[in-house]
């Protein structure tokens, strides 16, 4: 299990992330190293959203992007943040739509670099 920390409205990876390095370096199973971060980013995802309930009220929450197109993400959150005790309501892109962006965000930055620089750079 790979800790989730959460801070009022803040979260940190580098404890998960130097757990998951432990994990690898012990040779555990490549499978169940990913599950193991599957579950702690759903689990601070979810405290994330608790917290933010709880300081706003707010309840209906819009979830989009990559990570929001995670079949596993969405059940566990749809599961624990819509039942009777927190009665969020949870609206999730369509995965078609919600899929990470970091490929566009590189290749927008190469055509600026190109255009505004004024030369080929690699």
């Amino acid at each position: 299990r790979i800790p989730s920390v959460v801070r009022g409205m803040e979260i940190s990876f580098s404890g998960p992330e130097s757990h998951v390095q432990r994990l690898i370096a012990k040779g555990e199973a490549p499978a169940e190293v990913a599950r193991a971060v599957e579950h702690c980013i759903a689990a601070t995802i979810e405290k994330l959203l608790r917290q933010g309930i709880e300081n706003t009220g707010i309840k209906d929450i819009l979830l989009v992007g990559g990570v929001a197109a995670n079949q596993y993400l969405r059940q566990r959150l749809k599961q624990r943040l819509t039942n009777r005790t927190v009665s969020a309501r949870l609206f999730f892109a369509e995965p078609r739509f919600s899929s990470d962006n970091a490929v566009g965000t590189a290749l927008t930055g190469v055509e600026y670099g190109i255009n505004q620089v004024g030369g080929n750079h690699g």
